[in-house]
C-alpha cells in the first residue's frame, strides 16, 4: 500500500505542475483524489475568519452527488471537539454522520448535503487553520489508515502549491496591468538597475524597461533598450547632472522632480521628470514638453 500510495503522489504532483492556474490545479487535485477513492464529493474549501466557516473553493463530485458550493459555516455539521481538532491541525474522520454523540442537527446537515461520510485533513500555515480536503462518501464507511495517509500526504502537497499558483497568477495579472497602462501613457516611462563597482559605488544603470512613449521621445526602438548602460549608450546623462540626480534617488529614497533642456546624443528636448527608487534602481517617468516650451518662447 505504502509504494501505491507514494506512487499516486507522485503522478499527482507531476499533474500539480502541469496546472495553468489556481482552478486548473484544483479541479486536478479534486478529480485524481475522487477517482482513486471512489468518492462522492472531494471538496476543497479555504478557511473564513477564525474557524467559523469553510468556502468551498472546488467540488469534484461523482455523477449521483448534487454539487455544494458556497460557505458553510462549520458549527452546522461538526461537533465543538472536531473543531477544536481540525483547528489544532488534525484529521477529523466521522464514519457516519448519526453515530454518536453527534446532534441530530448536525447529522441531518450531513444528510441534506447527501453526505453520510466525511474525512476531513486540514492545513494550517503559522499556526492557523487556512485549507482543508473534505473527502465525502453517501453511505457510511469506516475510513482506513491507509486512506488517511493518502488525504493527509495530498492536502501537504496540494496547498503550497496552491499559494504559490496564485502569487504566480497575481503577478501575472499585475505585469499585464502594469504593460497595459504603460503602453497606451502619452508619457515616458522606465525602470532602470544600479550597475556597481567592486567598491559599492554606482558607476551607471541599466535598462530594464522602457515604454513606447519613453522610446518615442528618445528617439530609439522600444526593444532597443533592455539590457543596456544608460552612460554607455546616452553619455549626455552625465554632464547634464541627470545621472548624479539618479545616483541620489537611489542611495537616499527621496523622490525626484526636474524640469530642463536636454541637448546631447542627438537629442534636443524639454523635459519633466519624476524618478523615485525602485529596490536597487529607479523608475522614472518623463514627459516631453518640447513643443509647450517652444510655443511659450515664441510668445515672449
Amino acid at each position: 500500500q505504502r509504494e501505491l500510495r507514494l506512487a499516486f503522489l507522485g503522478d499527482l504532483q507531476q499533474s500539480f505542475a502541469r496546472a495553468s492556474s489556481p482552478d486548473a490545479l484544483l479541479a486536478v487535485a479534486g478529480a485524481r483524489l475522487a477517482e482513486q477513492l471512489g468518492l462522492a464529493h472531494c471538496l476543497l474549501v479555504e478557511i473564513v475568519g477564525d474557524g467559523e466557516s469553510a468556502r468551498v473553493l472546488h467540488d469534484h463530485r461523482s455523477a449521483s452527488a448534487r454539487s455544494l458550493g458556497g460557505e458553510f459555516r462549520l458549527a452546522d455539521f461538526h461537533t465543538a471537539e472536531e473543531r477544536a481538532a481540525l483547528a489544532a491541525g488534525a484529521a477529523v474522520m466521522i464514519d457516519d454522520v448519526y453515530e454518536p454523540p453527534r446532534p441530530r442537527a448536525g447529522a441531518d446537515a450531513f444528510a441534506a448535503l447527501g453526505i453520510r461520510s466525511v474525512a476531513t485533513l486540514p492545513y494550517l500555515t503559522d499556526g492557523r487553520w487556512r485549507f482543508a480536503v473534505s473527502a465525502q462518501r453517501e453511505v457510511a464507511h469506516a475510513w482506513t489508515d491507509d486512506e488517511i495517509e493518502l488525504l493527509a500526504d495530498a492536502t501537504a502537497r496540494l496547498y503550497p502549491r496552491l499559494e504559490r499558483a496564485r502569487s504566480e497568477q497575481a503577478l501575472a495579472r499585475s505585469e499585464a496591468r502594469f504593460r497595459a497602462i504603460q503602453e497606451t501613457s502619452i508619457d515616458g516611462f522606465m525602470l532602470l538597475t544600479a550597475v556597481r563597482d567592486p567598491g559599492g559605488a554606482i558607476v551607471d544603470f541599466r535598462w530594464d524597461y522602457a515604454n513606447d512613449a519613453a522610446a518615442r521621445i528618445v528617439g530609439r526602438p522600444v526593444g532597443w533598450f533592455a539590457g543596456r548602460r544608460m552612460l554607455a549608450e546616452m553619455p549626455g546623462n552625465g554632464p547634464s547632472g541627470l545621472f548624479d540626480g539618479y545616483v541620489r534617488v537611489v542611495a537616499t529614497g527621496e523622490p525626484w522632480q526636474h524640469e530642463f533642456t536636454y541637448e546631447a546624443d542627438g537629442l534636443s528636448l524639454y523635459l519633466r521628470l519624476v524618478a523615485a527608487r525602485v529596490d536597487d534602481g529607479f523608475a522614472v517617468t518623463f514627459a516631453d514638453l518640447t513643443e509647450k516650451r517652444h510655443a511659450e518662447l515664441r510668445l515672449r
